[in-house]
Order: structure tokens, then sequence, then C-alpha cells
């Protein structure tokens, strides 16, 4: 994702495309974005590069909307990335039902708001995988840690700066991995 696209408005979906249903919806807003940032990047759409969507994708939680109007866009998208294409679809209709504005991306036909659905799908999937693995990391360091130090007490936090030490990943990303678990009954 270019840093220029930081700095500008997180677009909006297609108000017209709001009869599609709420998974379809955020599908589509994830592909309509991805396709965008193809455009803007000059990356090939016929068919956009799935190594890019991926990209795109990966990126996509360190977007920050550059207005509060924006900021339903920006959840949207990062639970489309997510996979969570219902609730993204969903957000995003009560947003722009709730009188926000769409902007109108460049006009594509049909063929291609099919084409950017399946490359949101695509980059969603890739992402949830490689998050699983990073997950299975963070157990499989969490447990090593707790082995080598059972005797003493350690914070999450605290833990999280182990892992990070040891994994080269986000202190933040490597928590949300702890939390998620840890609901799951996987840190024992």
């Amino acid at each position: 994702m270019s840093t220029s696209s930081q700095h500008q408005e997180i677009p909006a979906i297609l108000a017209d495309a709001l009869v599609l249903s709420d998974f379809e919806v955020g599908r589509l807003l994830l592909g309509l974005f991805i396709h965008e940032q193809a455009t803007e990047l000059g990356v090939p759409t016929d068919p956009i590069p799935p190594e890019f969507s991926a990209r795109v994708v990966e990126k996509l939680p360190s977007l920050e909307a550059q207005s509060a109007n924006n900021s339903a866009v920006e959840k949207s998208l990062n639970k489309a990335a997510s996979g969570d294409f219902e609730f993204a679809g969903r957000l995003i209709r009560e947003h722009l039902l709730s009188g926000a504005e769409a902007i109108k991306f460049v006009p594509i036909g049909k063929e291609r708001l099919k084409q950017a659905q399946n490359f949101g799908e695509k980059g969603a999937k890739q992402n949830k995988s490689e998050g699983a693995a990073n997950r299975k990391r963070v157990e499989d360091l969490y447990k090593s840690i707790r082995s080598k130090r059972s005797n003493e007490y350690l914070s999450q936090n605290r833990i999280a700066q182990l892992i990070a030490a040891c994994s080269g990943m986000k202190v933040g990303t490597i928590r949300t991995h702890l939390t998620k678990l840890s609901k799951e009954n996987k840190l024992v």
C-alpha cells in the first residue's frame, strides 16, 4: 500500500452495491480497495497478482482514517481483511445508510466487480492462514518461556515482550494472539 494512500480519505463502497448481501458487500469493499491500490501503484489489474492482494490485506491494519467519518470504513476494511465479510458489509451498510456519502470508485463493469470480490476473499484467506501460523508460533514460544520460567510470575505484557524479542513480531500483535489463545484455553 502506498504511503500516499495513508494520507487520503479511505474510500467508501458504491452506494448502489447495497442491494447485495452483507457478506457480498464486505467482499466487494475489500476487493475494490485492493483494485484501487493496484491502480494507484500501476500494478496490472487484469488480473491483479494474488501476492499484491495479500500484501494490501497484510498492510490494512496500519491504515488510519484521516477523518471521523471514515473510521467506519477503516473498521470495515480491517474486518473484511480478517475474513469477517458479513460484519464488514453490515458496518459499511449502516455507515452509508446513516447519511455518509459514498466516494465513487473508478467505474468498473460487473466482470471487474466479481474479480474484485474474489481478490478480496483470496487476500483475506491468505491473511487468515498467515495469522494462524503466527498464532501457533506465539503459542509455542509462550509454552517455551513458561517452561523455562515456571516459578516466576510474568504478566501477559512481559510475556509478549519476551516473545517479540524471540520472534520479531510486534508486541501488540502478540498480545492479540495471546488473548485469542487464552480464550481457546491453549495457554494452560
